[in-house]
């Protein structure tokens, strides 16, 4: 089992910005447990994968954007610039994670959790994939218990991890919980900057 460390960028919509409008922040460094052996060359999950795993992951939303009236499924529009094949020019996927599918992955993230967050408090508790074990009232310092909770959930659904009660590896995301809240005063960025960062980082991704 070996261990690495990298950093985890969140991209987070500003208070009343405009669609699209983002800042992104290097919020924290936590460890990357991997089971791969030495000299494994990591890939990527296909396009396909990766949509339909976005997609579970977020009770069935996809990442879209209106052009003309119209909501477009960008993973179809831009599934030739992230590597998948036309059988023309090309006939296998590109599954390096280089910058442009991280940049994509980036903006993915950020429109799918904007959309999670503000849907999960007017879905039954049997729809919900995100705030399960909390409300957006509960915050670090009124139900830290339930945050931890609600972590170690959201850990399992998006990483396939099962993180006990307590354990350090919770900490950094603890405080991203508390640096978002205390930024805005709100419990909706703070974890709409969870699900983010939990889809961004490689252990949702890769393989």
């Amino acid at each position: 089992m070996s261990r690495a460390t990298m950093a985890l960028w969140l991209t987070l919509a500003s208070c009343g910005a405009p669609s699209g409008g983002v800042n992104t922040q290097l919020v924290a460094e936590t460890p990357l447990q991997s089971d791969a052996s030495a000299g494994r060359t990591w890939r990527r999950m296909n396009i396909d994968q990766l949509r339909a795993s976005i997609e579970r992951v977020s009770g069935g939303i996809s990442w879209t954007e209106e052009q003309d009236g119209v909501a477009v499924q960008l993973f179809d529009s831009l599934d030739g610039t992230l590597g998948k094949p036309d059988y023309l020019s090309a006939t296998e996927e590109e599954l390096s994670p280089g910058l442009l599918f991280q940049k994509f992955l980036d903006d993915a993230a950020a429109s799918v959790c904007a959309q999670l967050v503000a849907a999960e408090p007017g879905r039954a508790a049997w729809e919900r994939t995100l705030l399960i074990d909390v409300t957006l009232a509960d915050t670090p310092d009124s139900n830290p218990a339930a945050i931890e909770a609600n972590l170690r959930g959201a850990l399992l659904r998006f990483h396939g991890r099962e993180v006990p009660a307590g354990d350090p590896s919770l900490q950094p995301w603890k405080e991203l919980i508390a640096a978002v809240y205390a930024n805005h005063g709100d419990m909706a960025p703070a974890w709409q900057a969870v699900c983010t960062t939990l889809i961004v980082h490689p252990d949702f991704y890769r393989y």
